[in-house]
């Protein structure tokens, strides 16, 4: 396609007309010149009849005009002897992959405005259609119609109404109605469906909210809309070729419904919700429906989402949002699927939506697949990264680009910024908070594997310098473990104090500080934190207020309550040395 930029220096623009002392018998009626995406297949010309009878097409000529020089014009179609349109039918010449099939099927390659397209009778009568920022008044009538973003049709509403001024008679028309009416007399349309959340834990309650709107020409009451909504489980989502396909549930999977609050007048709309709770973990597609009987353009009467309960395939594990000076910021993923993921097309996403893709295999030294239980780091710079971690394997490095520059530093009470990592369909398959203000060189890691992404107690500041990418976690508790303990130690010259922990349960509320000898707090490193039972947390050696400690002899102090109901409590203590 075309996109042509003009400075328009003067222009001579007609008034607009009430309307035209006879319209031609047949119709410019709807244009699609750049559909959603790759345009190849999918433009056509409808042509339409204002007539009580036939028309035969034979000796019609079709064309596009080129609205840099005047009188430019290409032939696209002409009509033959087998060409006709009924009384106030429809006549579509269309490419390969325009669905209806088109009564003439052929390439038509149109432009981007500024440009035309007229349709012209054997007597020599013209309808002219001009789109965009055209200057020559032989490329439109009136004024021009306004170039419309691409998945969008130029069209006539309603249907065949002429008035000889196409800003007034035509306007942008998604989905496009090839072979259907513009505007039908019934038309309930959904729009702007989203969901309130795409990731979700086990038991939580997803809200799925739309535009109700009237877009046919008849008024429709409250009583004759529904709206359906659908669920359905779908196969987890590996790599670019499971778990995709159509995102609308079977038709048995209906699971709420509602009547429209209100009645609508053509061209009004108002808002709905309805609400559900995944009935089990896994990837799962919903939709919502607006149903009207004889509903005249089923085309715009749905909208989808895909969700994600519980973990997808890959789930954060360690987050460098600060890295030191010379390294790239770097997110490691960790595969928990059960079997291999193909990294082609996966996405790492910020708080905005920019979105980093992985690079194809060979590109930078790039990974292209993790293993089950394995790690892989997503990174702009695999290089910068493995030179400043001289251990980290090459194969467990994957190029991502676009990097979206995560932020660290937070503003009011929200997060500093958010990691997202899709599947190759889209679909979310784990999402986590960066609370910010880490300092240089240090990351964020993951206690668990099986807490919540979204559980502030499930991260904690590594307990090495520069983190661990591509091995364990240092707080990472591993398997569980019975009994309760609580151990100390220094992982490094220059390195924070890492103190791991067992509570004897699967899932507590776990409190630990660090105390001086008279029994005075210094600093509380967890506050009633629910999480793993067994985990370990990073002690950077300074106070509450941020202030360096002095040397010395300190006393870490655990106290965890089972979460599963019992009024079981379990403590602990140990010795730290600060020197």
């Amino acid at each position: 396609m075309r996109h042509a930029s003009l400075v328009v220096l003067f222009a001579a623009v007609l008034p607009a007309t009430a309307a035209r002392a006879q319209s031609p018998p047949v119709l410019i009626n709807e244009v699609l010149y750049d559909a959603a995406g790759a345009d190849g297949g999918f433009q056509f010309v409808e042509l339409a009849s204002s007539v009580d009878r036939v028309v035969v097409l034979a000796g019609y000529r079709l064309e596009a005009g080129d609205g840099a020089a005047p009188e430019r014009w290409r032939l696209l179609w002409t009509g033959q002897a087998g060409d006709v349109i009924l009384p106030h039918g429809r006549f579509v010449i269309g490419e390969g992959r325009v669905d209806p099939p088109p009564d003439r099927v052929q390439p038509v390659e149109l432009e981007n405005g500024p440009d035309a397209v007229r349709l012209t009778a054997p007597d020599g009568v013209a309808d002219v259609l001009g789109y965009g920022a055209l200057t020559w008044a032989g490329y439109f009538e009136g004024r021009p119609a306004e170039d419309v973003p691409g998945g969008y049709a130029l069209a006539r509403r309603p249907d065949a109404h002429d008035t000889g001024d196409n800003a007034a008679d035509f306007v942008a028309l998604s989905p496009a109605t090839p072979g259907a009416p513009n505007q039908p007399e019934l038309d309930a349309a959904l729009a702007h469906v989203s969901a309130s959340a795409e990731r979700l834990e086990p038991g939580d309650a997803v809200t799925l909210t739309a535009s109700l709107g009237n877009r046919g020409f008849g008024p429709l009451a409250a009583h004759q809309i529904e709206v359906l909504l659908w669920a359905a489980p779908r196969a987890p989502e590996l790599n670019a070729t499971t778990g995709q396909g159509d995102p609308v549930p079977a038709a048995d999977s209906l699971v709420a419904r509602l009547d429209a609050p209100g009645d609508l007048d053509p061209g009004d709309s108002l808002a709905v919700a309805l609400t559900f709770i995944p009935p089990a973990p896994g990837a799962w597609d919903v939709a919502l429906q607006a149903r009207v009987e004889d509903d005249g353009a089923p085309a715009n009467d749905r909208g989808a989402a895909r969700l994600q309960v519980g973990p997808g395939a890959l789930i954060v594990n360690e987050v460098a949002s600060a890295p030191g000076d010379g390294e790239p910021e770097w997110v490691e993923l960790r595969n928990v699927a059960g079997e291999t993921v193909v990294l082609y097309d996966w996405t790492l996403e910020d708080a905005t939506g920019r979105r980093a893709t992985v690079l194809a295999p060979g590109t930078a030294g790039s990974a292209f697949s993790v293993e089950p239980e394995s790690l892989v780091v997503f990174t702009s710079d695999p290089a910068a990264l493995l030179a400043r971690h001289p251990a980290l394997a090459q194969a467990k490095v994957a190029a991502c680009i676009p990097w979206p520059a995560l932020n660290n530093t937070a503003s009011g009470a929200g997060p500093a910024d958010r990691v997202i990592v899709r599947a190759p369909g889209g679909r979310v398959s784990d999402a986590m908070d960066l609370p910010g203000d880490d300092p240089p060189g240090a990351s964020l890691e993951r206690r668990s594997a099986a807490s919540p992404s979204r559980a502030p107690a499930t991260w904690g500041a590594s307990a090495e310098q520069g983190g661990t990418p591509g091995r364990m976690n240092s707080i990472d508790g591993g398997a569980f473990v019975p009994g309760v303990a609580l151990v100390a130690a220094r992982v490094g010259a220059g390195q924070a104090a890492l103190l791991s922990y067992r509570t004897g349960f699967e899932r507590a509320t776990v409190s630990l500080g660090v105390y001086d000898l008279r029994g005075r707090l210094v600093r509380a490193l967890l506050d009633h934190a629910d999480g793993p039972g067994h985990a370990g947390v990073s002690w950077d050696g300074r106070g509450a207020a941020g202030e360096a400690v002095a040397p010395g002899v300190y006393v870490a102090g655990l106290e965890a309550r089972d979460t599963s109901g019992s009024t079981s409590v379990a403590r602990a203590r140990t010795w730290v040395v600060v020197r």
